[in-house]
């Protein structure tokens, strides 16, 4: 579950994007702040040793995406559920439930 600073930056983040949807000043922000965290994300996944520029975009991108989402999404997922996600991401195969 996500700490009260964490739900109140979440719930902050909606604000600014719904708002972003109707200002241009605001859209021209969220772009940007958007841009910067995605290549910071891909220059992580590069650093861990992702050669590959295109998929370590397109990894930044899901992940991103699933930071973003996963501040709004109420059903906790179990610590394990949570790593698999995470090795999802980080291009890991071969996982297999433990049911």
């Amino acid at each position: 579950m996500l700490g009260r600073n964490s739900a109140h930056g979440a719930s902050l983040e909606l604000a600014i994007r719904l708002w972003a949807k109707s200002d241009a000043q605001a859209a021209e922000a969220i772009q940007e702040i958007d841009t910067h965290r995605l290549t910071h994300i891909a220059g992580l996944l590069r650093a861990s040793g992702l050669d590959d520029a295109f998929e370590a975009e397109a990894r930044a991108f899901l992940a991103y995406a699933f930071m973003l989402a996963e501040a709004f999404v109420t059903t906790e997922l179990s610590p394990e559920a949570k790593q698999a996600c995470e090795l999802i991401l980080a291009g890991k195969t071969g996982l297999a439930s433990s049911a």
